[in-house]
């Protein structure tokens, strides 16, 4: 199973290929939920940090999360507000995040 990753946060452009580019684990934990979890990331090169939404794929297929994070996508994308979050990618992994 692999994972949907929504890396976020305010931030200069950048292009972000993989997980690999971000150091995260278990103490990093931010929160969960039915679908996800978040992680606070740091980025490898830039040292900048993130928010690293997590989604599981099984579920993610399963219960058609893929509908609601299609939505969420747009959202973020498209609203600019201090209290919002900004998205600044998404891309999908075969691999687990956390092996």
């Amino acid at each position: 199973a692999g994972n949907v990753a929504l890396p976020t946060a305010p931030l200069r452009k950048q292009n972000f290929a993989s997980l690999e580019d971000f150091d995260f684990d278990e103490t990093t934990l931010l929160g969960s939920g039915a679908f996800a979890v978040v992680y606070r990331a740091t980025h490898r090169t830039t040292g900048q940090q993130f928010a690293l939404k997590v989604l599981d794929s099984d579920k993610y297929d399963e219960f058609a999360v893929h509908v609601y994070a299609m939505r969420e996508r747009h959202v973020l994308r498209v609203v600019q507000h201090p209290y919002i979050i900004k998205l600044v990618a998404c891309f999908r992994t075969e691999e687990p995040a956390l092996a």
